[in-house]
């Protein structure tokens, strides 16, 4: 379909009609005209079709009002409506900013104002957004020389309405004029400006929620573009000398720029207003109205995902292309003279890039295409845009007979084995498409968004992010990077390691359970690869539970001896285990919920699996110790007798959890609580690895944890982990693991104002809800998240001792508090939690038992009824 086969009717100007008239029927014709453009887009329609249909809707409006305007004041000289910026490209989507330009030649000021204010008064009462300049030649130069974002807007400008003449003497006279001087600055300027962009911290075109206009293969990067085009238009003797694409190039472009446009419009319709942020909540509406449907279990929306990252991707690396043909153009005095410098007989460096050393015959064997990138690797080397091309064009050579040569894998796996620099080239190979090619098992995760572990990037890109931490590893020279370098070295599996990040995932796109899909996968690349049986097993053995560590570390108690124990069992051996503590610090580091306090608890977690391999049970797991330690500590401060009796009144896993350092300030706030002056509730803090562990003392009474755990979260403190412990006497003693706002460690101040908060609430002089529902009104999401599912999980079998509920629900402020008190309505004591969000997800471990019986939750009418209760706390709305 074109433009052509949905033309815009006429509106013409009948004569007699008064202002409330005309602005009656321009309102009218934009309503109607509208509403059938977008019915078009529900059609299907492509987004080219639509953009420019709705800017030659504006177009018609434009000469309607100029001619409207012309009846009340006609002009003293020639004036020209000039569509400039995105207008002027002659794309709009519904809710796009309509630049105009009234160009004349020296015409009074007053006159021109006033037909100007005439005209877009109109306008702009029929519900256009528009701006408008007023400008002669010597002001549109002016403006030029002065403001690049007025040069871009200006090169873009179309004629709309007025003296078509005068338009031609804007191109010649203007564009012509600054461009035949500026040109070469201009796109100098704009590619710096570009790499500039996709080079700030956090940009990548593989992002989950991306800005369609300025995320790197977006709409912006697609104007860098139209710029080189329409530059050698308006200079025509110059170009062949303006780096621009060719037909073939162009025309992927049309195909990209077409479905950007599209989901813009989409965007536009689906937020009522101008929103170019591609969020998670749109994906699924998106592409439920592009006609994508589920399939293989997985949401409509990753077919759409998928077909906007491979856009976005084609113009990255049509961007690439002409940058490399602009550095080509450099005049000799702007670029650095580079000796050949030969690397074998196939390939020379020139400065910092690699060539091939005969472009006209490159290579002579199919094997060499994964040579290149390797050759490149070994010498630091980034590969020129000729080397990129030349294996983009010969992808097809990528066949199984290339897969399984042993030339070949020695070249990749060569690759894998490099110091600190595989990333950067796996990247590249991504790019350029040849890692999918030889690795047929990884292409379907190019572009692939998993929506259930709520990523920030693409699957592909998390795992080029991941392998990315371990050269961080391999360059690492002090404090705990080096640790996990010296591990690394001591395991000698370099490539093997990151072999098994590349492929961990490999099982996503298959459905659920995907590590044990990746993991059936692994013989046959293992054998493509030439890799021993030995090497063989113990990739498989990484792929298959590389989630292990991660759930271990992210969702149960480490103070659980049996769970240590069951992986330990699992693993084995201690490579093993390094080699999984390193994929796992390297998958859990590339996404955004990484932290230095997080990396000391992985460590934590780590060394004691190590301890258990070897046969060193923790000094803390021997209760007479714990006592004798308590013991001595007491003594010096005259509280023997007060420790005696509390080892008798604390509960067994206390002495086996809390070390007596902590057990003697524990003494100390209890002889406080039982004095006769003593105040409600009492802290003790203690700074550790990024965190704040606080023990809060008080008396035990009904849903007393869910007031605890209200107020942190009414502070805006992230609860990481808690412990709770009452004593035969009433006394509880109970540890919060906290990071404060901004993962930021908790001061002095704050440990006072947390304190007066508690003390205040336990004794009835502040009231919770009202607390929650003050912390809810100043963190309400301006742009909130799409409701997720809640899901619940029941455990009995990992703990010996209790009932571990998993809790998965939409975030928000109160759930901890909301979740706590249903589970004290249910008779339920928590002796232990995790607490964890995600990209506004909650991720939280409650161990529970019967506040009877202090035993486990096995009675299945109870489980249900828990379980029903605990859905109903997760999805009602806040308190």
């Amino acid at each position: 379909m074109t433009t052509l086969e949905v033309p815009v009717p006429a509106l013409e100007l009948a004569g007699g009609l008064d202002r409330n008239q005309a602005l009656q029927r321009l309102k009218d014709f934009l309503q109607r005209e509208k509403a059938q453009t977008f019915q078009l887009h529900q059609q299907g329609a492509s987004g080219r079709l639509v953009a420019t249909r709705l800017a030659r809707l504006v177009d018609t409006a434009i000469n309607f009002t100029h001619a409207y305007a012309l009846e009340d004041t006609p002009p003293p000289a020639p004036l020209a409506w000039i569509a400039t910026g995105g207008y002027g490209r002659g794309e709009l989507n519904p809710f796009s900013d309509i630049s105009l330009m009234l160009f004349h030649q020296d015409a009074p000021a007053d006159s021109v104002e006033r037909l100007a204010g005439s005209a877009t008064s109109l306008l702009k009462e029929a519900g256009l957004t528009v701006s408008l300049s007023c400008r002669t030649p010597q002001a549109c130069l002016k403006a030029m020389e002065g403001d690049p974002l007025t040069a871009c807007a200006l090169l873009e400008g179309r004629w709309v309405a007025g003296e078509k003449d005068l338009f031609r003497s804007f191109e010649k006279e203007v564009l012509e004029a600054f461009f035949s001087r500026h040109w070469f600055s201009f796109l100098r300027d704009r590619i710096e400006e570009q790499q500039a962009r996709h080079g700030a911290k956090g940009t990548s075109p593989y992002l989950v929620e991306s800005n369609l206009v300025s995320t790197p293969g977006g709409l912006r990067d697609i104007h860098l573009l139209f710029w080189t085009k329409r530059l050698a238009e308006v200079l025509p003797t110059r170009r062949e000398l303006i780096p621009s694409l060719k037909e073939k190039e162009y025309q992927g472009l049309l195909e990209a720029h077409d479905l950007l446009l599209r989901l813009r419009t989409q965007l536009h319709l689906l937020s009522n207003k101008k929103y170019d942020l591609f969020d998670r909540s749109l994906h699924e509406p998106a592409a439920s109205a592009f006609g994508y449907k589920q399939e293989d279990g997985l949401p409509a929306a990753t077919g759409l995902m998928r077909d906007y990252f491979r856009t976005v991707a084609r113009v990255c690396h049509l961007t690439r292309s002409i940058q490399s043909r602009f550095e080509d153009l450099k005049p000799s005095s702007q670029r650095a003279t580079f000796f050949r410098r030969p690397l074998g007989s196939d390939f020379v460096a020139m400065g910092k890039r690699l060539y091939f050393a005969k472009p006209a015959e490159p290579l002579d064997a199919h094997w060499k295409l994964l040579e290149t990138f390797l050759v490149a690797q070994r010498h630091h080397l980034e590969l020129c845009q000729q080397v990129l091309e030349h294996v983009r064009e010969n992808l097809r050579l990528v066949d199984d007979g290339l897969r399984s040569d042993p030339q070949a894998a020695r070249c990749f796996l060569g690759i894998l084995e490099g110091t600190g620099s595989v990333a950067p080239i796996l990247r590249q190979m991504r790019d350029c498409g040849l890692l999918g090619a030889f690795l047929p098992e990884f292409e379907p995760l190019v572009g692939f968004v998993h929506y259930e572990s709520l990523p920030t990037y693409t699957v592909d890109e998390q795992t080029l992010l991941a392998l990315a931490v371990i050269d961080e590893v391999w360059l690492a020279e002090s404090g705990t990077a080096a640790q996990k370098r010296r591990l690394l070295e001591e395991t000698g599996h370099h490539a093997l390691l990151r072999l098994a990040l590349l492929l961990h995932d490999i099982g996503k796109p298959r459905g659920p359970g995907h590590p044990l899909l990746a993991g059936a996968m692994i013989p046959t690349i293992a054998k493509r690869l030439s890799l021993g049986e030995q090497d063989a097993k113990l990739l498989q053995f990484l792929v298959e539970n590389h989630l292990e560590l991660s759930c271990l570390f992210e969702r149960r108690d480490h103070g659980e001896k049996q769970a240590l124990q069951a992986l330990a069992k699992r693993v084995e051996d201690p490579m093993r285990l390094s080699l999984l503590y390193l994929l796992t610090h390297a998958d859990i580091k590339a996404s955004d919920s990484w932290s230095e306090w997080k990396d000391s608890l992985l460590w934590e977690l780590y060394k004691k699996i190590a301890g258990l391999l070897s046969q060193q049970r923790p000094e803390a797991a021997r209760p007479v110790s714990f006592k004798e330690g308590l013991l001595e500590l007491a003594r010096g401060q005259g509280l023997e007798q007060e420790a005696l009796r509390h080892c008798e009144l604390v509960p067994p896993r206390y002495v086996l959890e809390v070390s007596p350092q902590e057990a003697v300030s524990h003494l100390e706030m209890i002889r406080s609580l039982k004095s006769p002056s003593g105040g409600p509730v009492y802290l003790h803090s203690s700074e550790s690895d990024h965190l704040t562990d606080i023990w809060v003392c008080t008396r035990d009474m009904p849903a007393r944890f869910t007031q605890l755990s209200g107020v942190f979260t009414a502070k805006g403190l992230d609860i990481i982990s808690a412990q709770a412990y009452t004593r035969k006497d009433g006394v509880i003693l109970d540890r919060f693991r906290i990071a404060g706002p901004e993962g930021k460690s908790l001061k002095d101040k704050g440990i006072k104002e947390l304190q007066q908060d508690l003390s205040a609430v336990l004794t009835g002089q502040l009231s919770l809800v009202e607390l929650l529902r003050s912390r809810q009104r100043r963190m309400a999401p301006s742009h909130p998240p799409a409701p997720g599912p809640t899901r619940i999980y029941i455990d009995n079998n990992s703990s010996p001792d209790y009932t571990i509920l998993d809790v998965v629900s939409p975030d928000r402020v109160g759930l901890l508090y909301a979740i706590s008190k249903c589970l004290a309505d249910c008779g339920l004591d928590i002796h232990f939690a995790k607490v964890a969000t995600k990209l506004h997800q909650a991720i939280d471990v409650f161990y529970v038992t019967l506040k009877d019986t202090r035993t486990k939750l096995f009675d299945e009418e109870d489980l249900k009824r828990v379980k029903q209760r605990l859905m109903e706390a997760c999805t009602a709305p806040g308190e």
